[in-house]
């Protein structure tokens, strides 16, 4: 009679214990205290050899969902956690009076909580009665270990969470809230992961950068060494043949080598006699222009005495000259009339031509300026074309950089956090959610010789 039925049945007896709890037998009923034999369990595995606590994981369906989500909460041993319709928000049911589901599955606990708190057999289950509940079943579930509160503390041990989007049991909303809370720990973690990575990938190419600098430096210390070392080696060998020439005297009756200096001083007694010659040459064609008589230039390369510089011929100046001008001299004088009209015909020629140029100046310059115009906004253009390509191109690479970076935080983020939810699915672990909490578990899980296994036979034999 106690749970609706003649019959004792494992539900009528776990109503029993959740009711007994209410009434303060000082059990946890209520996923508690499976939670605490998972604990102790694990307590006994640690000390078996064959097990690798490194690698243990736990999954579950329904209120396994529940206890996988709250042992892996307080027990850091648990490596990898995937549970299956078992996160809820129990307060966010609570604030959206979204209980009722739940509250179904337990009723006994409920009706006698709500008859001890209001007083009558037929009280309504309110949100005080089920907030009553929960806090003595579950002390503490509704301000500290929450769905939304405890789950982020996973981080950063791989977390699998899986619901139906039409599971009453743990409605959507609330299942929502702890996986959003979650993912932005998860996403933090990932950001971090990701600059830390940026900063060793930095740290590795100035290494490298700095190595292949010292490599430069000491190749070309080595190339400059070897090209000092052959250097050093051809000044020996002229210094000792130097020495040796030094040793050598002429043998009696061999004429002196002759000497820089004397060479030198040749050279320059012959450059000032030849200056002399072509002065005198110089000298003597300025006397012709000028009507004198030109004179017998001399070097001491001639034989004989120098001659005077007399006049030996009429033909230069003199009195050919003078006749010249006697004939040239009327025909000059006779022009005298012509001087204006020439120089009237000169300006007028120069103010037309004057004129001219600068018409032709002006319209070249118009010209000019137009075609530079042109040209300018030719050269704006593109600049301006130049301009937008180059913005294009950065804002392109910019985007791409980000989606690349998005991608490898994405990837950091998904391979420690992952939410399934099967849309059209109610309170039910589908096959697809099975598939996904064994990859998951595989992923996080398998051992070095499942890596070989695997890789082997993907790869085939060798």
């Amino acid at each position: 009679a106690v749970a609706r039925s003649d019959k004792v049945t494992a539900r009528n007896v776990y109503e029993l214990a959740l009711a007994a709890a209410w009434r303060g037998s000082g059990e946890q009923p209520l996923f508690l205290d499976t939670v605490w034999d998972l604990v102790l369990l694990l307590d006994v595995l640690a000390l078996r050899p064959e097990v690798d606590m490194t690698r243990v994981g736990v999954t579950g369906f329904s209120m396994g969902g529940t206890i996988t989500w709250l042992l892996a909460v307080i027990d850091p041993r648990v490596a990898v956690a995937a549970p299956v319709s078992g996160v809820q928000g129990f307060g966010w049911a609570i604030d959206n009076k979204k209980y009722h589901a739940r509250v179904g599955r337990y009723p006994l606990v409920f009706e006698i909580a709500a008859s001890d708190l209001r007083g009558t057999k037929t009280a309504e289950i309110d949100a005080e009665v089920v907030t009553g509940v929960w806090n003595k079943l579950l002390p503490g579930v509704l301000s500290v270990y929450d769905a939304h509160l405890s789950l982020p503390t996973l981080l950063p041990r791989p977390l699998l969470l899986a619901t139906g989007e039409l599971d009453q049991s743990c409605p959507l909303p609330g299942v929502q809230q702890a996986a959003d809370s979650t993912r932005a720990v998860y996403l933090a973690w990932a950001q971090e992961q990701r600059r830390l990575q940026l900063e060793e990938e930095a740290e590795a190419a100035a290494q490298a950068a700095a190595e292949a600098v010292a490599a430069e430096a000491a190749e070309a210390a080595a190339a400059v060494l070897a090209e000092q070392s052959g250097s050093v080696g051809r000044l020996g060998s002229r210094s000792l043949g130097l020495e040796s020439s030094k040793g050598c005297t002429p043998q009696e009756g061999q004429g002196r080598s002759p000497d820089l200096r004397d060479v030198a001083a040749g050279d320059v007694g012959h450059g000032k006699g030849h200056r002399a010659e072509v002065g005198d040459v110089s000298r003597s064609g300025t006397a012709s222009r000028e009507g004198g008589v030109p004179y017998q230039t001399w070097s001491s390369s001639m034989n004989g005495s120098a001659p005077s510089r007399t006049a030996t011929a009429d033909g230069y100046g003199g009195s050919a000259a003078a006749a010249w001008g006697a004939v040239a001299a009327p025909a000059v004088g006779g022009s005298g009339e012509l001087e204006p009209l020439l120089a009237d015909a000169t300006e007028v020629g120069m103010s037309a031509a004057t004129a001219a140029a600068t018409a032709g100046m002006e319209e070249e310059a118009f010209v000019a300026a137009a075609e530079a115009a042109a040209a300018a906004a030719a050269a704006a253009a593109a600049a301006a074309a130049a301009a937008a390509a180059a913005r294009a191109a950065a804002l392109a690479e910019a985007a791409e950089h980000q989606r690349r970076e998005q991608m490898a935080i994405e990837g950091l983020l998904g391979s420690q956090f992952r939410y399934v939810m099967e849309k059209g699915v109610e309170h039910k672990e589908t096959d697809s959610m099975r598939r996904a909490v064994e990859q998951w578990m595989h992923q996080h899980l398998k051992g070095p010789w499942m890596r070989e296994r695997l890789a082997a036979r993907f790869t085939g034999p060798e």
